[in-house]
């Protein structure tokens, strides 16, 4: 269980922590099966489990042009395969992208942080990943974690997040 402390910036502060005679609940945090939302964001699942919609209610405004999506490419450099990526390569279209049917669920829900866990299958590997929203300050971005047990040979991963901002 997790609660909102207010400790200053290079200091410190001291909490006892009892249990509560009835569970408080943030007004401003909402979550579904394909949603997420906060006093400042509301985001968006798509059906393949890629977040497809992160709004900022304060700008008023969509901060994504496409899905955020994990992208795979090969990646089999000429020399030292161990560290090295050939540009070209580098450049190229992703070959795939993390899919396959998601197994998404509400993995927290409490007063004042909410998240959902997205599990999905694609080249042999298994992704695991968790979106969270807080509530009051914390609230102010929105977290991505992920777990990945790697197995897909010759290839690496990307987090692609198309952004709706441009600056020529």
């Amino acid at each position: 269980m997790f609660f909102g402390a207010k400790v200053p910036s290079v200091g410190y502060a001291v909490y006892h922590v009892s249990p509560a005679s009835e569970e408080g609940r943030s007004s401003d945090l909402k979550v579904t099966n394909s949603s997420l939302e906060n006093a400042r964001y509301r985001v968006q699942l798509n059906s393949d489990g890629d977040v497809s919609s992160v709004y900022d209610k304060q700008l008023k405004k969509e901060l994504l042009s496409s899905p955020i999506r994990l992208a795979i490419s090969n990646d089999k450099p000429k020399v030292y395969p161990a560290w090295n990526m050939d540009f070209d390569q580098e450049q190229a279209a992703p070959r795939a992208y993390v899919s396959g049917p998601a197994q998404v669920r509400i993995k927290e829900q409490g007063p004042v942080r909410i998240s959902l866990e997205v599990t999905r299958e694609t080249e042999g590997s298994k992704f695991v990943q968790t979106i969270r929203l807080s509530a009051g300050d914390s609230g102010n971005r929105v977290e991505f974690g992920n777990a990945i047990d790697w197995k897909t040979l010759s290839a690496n991963l990307k987090a692609a997040f198309p952004l709706s901002a441009s600056n020529k």
